[in-house]
């Protein structure tokens, strides 16, 4: 009998792999900088993902090629972008050690700038197992793995939550003992993320670190902590929540106080840090405590709008319009104030008509591309109020089904805060997080809702 005769395969084109792995990881960075884009809200997750998955595919269909193309982008631009295609082709290939092990060798040199796509791609499938394996790997051999690496596998574990299975969680809370008191301050603030999930009550100690950052994660992680991660399941007393309060609020009130003596990317470090600091704070602080009127006082505009809109206290309305009299922030109050109040600016004509961009005008901030311009003296003009201390937005209460709406509709900011005030957690499994992949949060709503 004649063998079977196989066509043979398409010849790769390069400069079509080279497309395939740049634009994989152009989508994943847009989806990536989701939470802090006004105007993305599901369906452009949705997209980002599609487009995503379509040259993830063009890649792995190029087979050798396409690793040899996209480990090409990490060589040339060593980013959380390219770390994130690399590492999600490795875990996919068989045996994966070698392709990791050539793709942590470049990005291990610069792990400020990588490790967030590291992070994501091990956290990307929905089945865990395949990086659970490499996470065991590298977590098991302690000292022998490179410090950021061993950062990256904690704020995996803490990103999977309760998903990883009670036996892993166990296996790897056994390790918590020895990250949590390691010599490196950024493997210390790592484990605690881990600990809120499977051993909360280790972080009331951790509390009283040495170092502000490990201590501002062991207070996001005793303020985000469910029943179950107490060995008793039971929450975490309110008088440790309230000491977790107090220790995050110290921790903004002395970051904040450094920005002014920070520059380049020191000053961009500090800002990503304390951004996420000023949102959990914002989340946990008493409405209508009197420290929030100082702690506006010292956090610069931006941080001090997103402090706001976090909060979900409307009584900071009149604190909001101001803010739109300065040009390079004016768009984002504007954008900030419509989302507490839930009036429509350009319903309601209170914005200015689009200025010709003949260079004179101030330039704005690329993240507040496509808002409006408020025009803040009729905003201010027309008096809106809500009820003071009461959780607001989109000018409802957020409350029942209004908080169902936010999180299938709303943009992606406002969707995480919903998810927070309906529980950290759905019946203990995974902590929602809106960089997570669209089908993953579709998942969760499906189990939120019921």
């Amino acid at each position: 009998m004649d063998p079977v005769v196989r066509p043979a395969p398409a010849p790769v084109i390069p400069a079509l792999v080279a497309r395939h792995a740049g634009d994989a990881a152009f989508y994943w960075q847009q989806h990536d900088a989701s939470p802090g884009a006004p105007l993305v809200g599901l369906p452009q997750i949705l997209e980002y993902g599609r487009l995503l998955d379509a040259h993830l595919d063009g890649l792995r269909v190029a087979g050798d090629a396409g690793w040899a193309a996209a480990l090409n982008e990490v060589k040339r631009w060593n980013g959380a972008p390219e770390v994130f295609v690399t590492t999600l082709l490795a875990l996919e290939s068989q045996p994966p050690g070698d392709r990791l092990a050539g793709m942590w060798a470049i990005a291990s040199t610069r792990p400020e700038r990588t490790l967030r796509g590291l992070v994501s791609a091990l956290a990307w499938h929905e089945d865990p197992a395949p990086a659970l394996v490499w996470l065991r790997h590298w977590l098991g051999h302690g000292d022998g793995v490179p410090v950021p690496l061993q950062v990256a596998c904690w704020r995996v574990l803490a990103l999977r939550g309760r998903g990883v299975g009670d036996a892993e969680g166990r296996h790897f809370a056994g390790l918590l003992t020895t990250a949590l008191s390691a010599p490196d301050a950024h493997l210390r603030a790592a484990a605690c993320r881990f600990a809120a999930v499977w051993d909360a009550g280790r972080l009331p100690a951790m509390l009283q670190d040495s170092e502000v950052a490990v201590r501002a994660e062991a207070a996001v992680g005793l303020l985000g902590a469910s029943a179950t991660a107490t060995a008793e399941g039971a929450l975490p007393h309110p008088d440790g929540r309230m000491r977790g309060v107090e220790v995050l609020w110290l921790a903004c009130h002395t970051l904040a106080q450094s920005l002014p003596t920070l520059s380049g990317w020191y000053r961009h470090r500090a800002e990503h840090r304390l951004t996420r600091w000023v949102k959990e704070l914002a989340m946990s602080a008493p409405l209508g405590h009197p420290g929030v009127a100082r702690l506006l006082e010292l956090l610069p505009s931006r941080l001090g709008l997103w402090f706001v809109l976090h909060h979900v206290d409307a009584c900071y309305l009149p604190w909001v319009e101001p803010r739109m009299a300065d040009p390079a922030m004016a768009r984002f109050a504007g954008w900030v104030w419509s989302m507490l109040s839930g009036v429509d600016l350009q319903g309601q004509g209170w914005v200015h008509p689009p200025k010709k961009d003949d260079g004179s005008a101030p330039a704005v901030d690329a993240r507040d591309a496509g808002l409006p311009e408020p025009d803040g003296a009729r905003v201010a003009a027309a008096g809106i109020r809500l009820p003071a201390h009461v959780p607001h937005l989109m000018g409802k209460p957020l409350e029942g089904e209004h908080v169902k709406d936010v999180l299938r509709s709303g943009p992606q900011a406002l969707r995480w805060i919903a998810a927070r005030h309906m529980g950290h957690a759905v019946n203990g499994v995974q902590p929602f997080s809106p960089r997570d992949p669209a089908p993953r949060q579709w998942q969760w709503m499906a189990s939120a809702f019921g």
